[in-house]
């Protein structure tokens, strides 16, 4: 056997190939891919539906429901620039230069962290403020009026059941605030306190007065979509963390976790391939014939990217 056909074989891919010279492992990634692309889109469709469905107004506004758009924008950041630096590690690794591919993996391993720590950051927000699939006060009016626009022609339902534990549940709070509250960092002596013991009085009622409805109730504790109005809300109630008053909230709650959950789900599953790569190129396993296994990984790493960039706008700025 001559030396090149010695050379030959021992460079010969470990994959096989499709008829159109495309690994199959690359063809294995696009159709899994593609299976996940109708997952998204029937997630984002729903979404898209059920906020269309919503009278004119009506579906809850960032502010409202704890968004911030610059966290938003960050984390839309991070994944971009995290998907250049999987590009440079493939490159990296295809010019044999193991080290710097160790550097980039290591980088969009870093900002899948950091993404998935900023949405920690706001699901802690949501549950302190309990904004939860089915802990939000909803469908308080009997009327059937969403608070935003008063004068629309669109109707939200009601529930008189839905009410009532709505105004049980605000009570059950007021009552351990007042009860405890320094367990809820408040003095003795604070505005916050004196604001809570007033809305428990209210709710409570006197042979003088009777209790408030869960409509009136809900209307304090409704965060307002205006900035100057939501910024007086925040401090009057703010710091009590009490169970808000909010149409289609638990509506929006449900399209908003389930995305974002499973865009997070997406994420780790991405932390945990680049973990498995810095892992086996620490104990010097990689090689430049694992190139396609950085480019498969970029690839997944590009779609968790897409999905994100699609589901910004849409829960941040629309």
């Amino acid at each position: 056997m001559t030396t090149a056909a010695v050379h030959s074989v021992h460079f010969e891919p470990k994959y096989r190939q499709t008829g159109v010279l495309v690994p199959t492992g690359k063809l294995a990634m696009w159709l899994f891919l593609v299976t996940e692309i109708m997952f998204f889109t029937g997630l984002i469709g729903t979404y898209v539906l059920l906020r269309m469905g919503t009278p004119e107004g009506g579906w809850p506004k960032p502010r409202q429901v704890h968004l911030k758009e610059y966290l938003g924008a960050i984390n839309t950041f991070v994944l971009i620039a995290s998907s250049f630096t999987i590009v440079l590690a493939h490159v990296a690794i295809s010019r044999g230069n193991n080290k710097k591919c160790l550097l980039y993996i290591g980088l969009t391993l870093l900002g899948g962290i950091l993404f998935m720590g900023i949405k920690a950051y706001e699901y802690t927000a949501k549950i302190q403020h309990h904004i939860l699939p089915g802990r939000i006060g909803d469908n308080l009016d009997p009327e059937g009026i969403v608070l935003d626009n008063p004068g629309m022609k669109g109707r939200a339902p009601y529930d008189p059941n839905a009410a009532l534990l709505y105004r049980d549940t605000v009570r059950s709070q007021l009552e351990a605030i007042v009860a405890n509250p320094g367990h809820h960092h408040l003095a003795d002596d604070s505005e916050d306190l004196k604001t809570a013991q007033a809305l428990l009085d209210d709710i409570k009622g006197s042979p003088e007065k009777p209790p408030i409805s869960p409509l009136v109730l809900g209307e304090r504790l409704h965060p307002p979509a205006d900035e100057k109005e939501y910024e007086v809300y925040e401090k009057k109630y703010g710091n009590l963390h009490l169970t808000p008053y909010i149409p289609f909230g638990n509506l929006w709650a449900s399209t908003y976790f389930t995305m974002t959950g499973f865009h997070a789900a997406h994420v780790i599953g991405g932390l945990v391939l680049f973990v498995i790569i810095l892992i086996k190129g620490f104990r010097g396993g990689l090689q430049p014939r694992h190139a396609l296994m950085i480019e498969l990984t970029g690839l997944y790493w590009h779609f968790v990217d897409v999905v994100w960039i699609f589901l910004f706008p849409l829960l941040y700025l629309v």
